[in-house]
Order: C-alpha cells, then structure tokens, then sequence
C-alpha cells in the first residue's frame, strides 16, 4: 500500500485492520505517531517510513517481523540513535526486549 508523498499527519486507522497487508509506504509525508495499533499488521514485512517528523518508534513494533524498516530523515528521539543506525534485525529485537518490560518504559516518555 503506498501512501507516500500526501501530506498525511496521522496514519489512517484503517489501515490497521488490513491484517494481510505486507508492505506499507507512508515515505514524504508529515507523520509524527505510530499508533500502537500498527501491531496488528501481522504480515507487515516492509515498513517505510523515510522523511516523516516521527521522534518515537512505539514499542509495539518489536511484534512485527519486519524485513525492511526504513526510518531516515526522522527526529527520532526514542529508541537510541546508535540502534536506529544498526539492521532491522537489532532494531526489532531492542523493541521486542522494550515491549516485553513494557511495565517500565516511562523512561522513553
């Protein structure tokens, strides 16, 4: 599904319920959240994501199984710069420790 390049802020919540769904381009837009909800999307293999004013990659993300995950050209604040620059593999996995000790994630507010 591309969507990249509308000028969107928000991503539509109806995306989420598109449960086959294996790759989403939100690339050139004005997005500043990944909702939560963006776990939902099971079969989401390509996530892109590129020159957005996203700053916090939700912990969520950690339950896809993600094979690109592009995020360049973003504020990002949270996770760290020095995973943000690791593979996709690392990234996922720093996630899917963060979402499994989710009962103590105040410190990325």
């Amino acid at each position: 599904l591309d969507l990249s390049y509308i000028s969107i802020e928000n991503i539509p919540i109806s995306i989420f319920n598109l449960s086959n769904l294996n790759i989403l381009n939100l690339n050139s837009n004005k997005i500043n959240k990944i909702q939560s909800e963006i776990q939902n999307l099971l079969h989401l293999r390509e996530l892109w994501l590129m020159n957005n004013n996203i700053s916090i990659i939700p912990i969520e993300i950690g339950k896809l199984d993600l094979k690109i995950f592009r995020l360049f050209n973003n504020p990002i604040k949270f996770p760290p710069q020095y995973i943000i620059e690791k593979s996709v593999n690392d990234i996922i996995n720093y996630l899917k420790k963060k979402f499994k000790n989710k009962g103590n994630y105040f410190y990325f507010l």
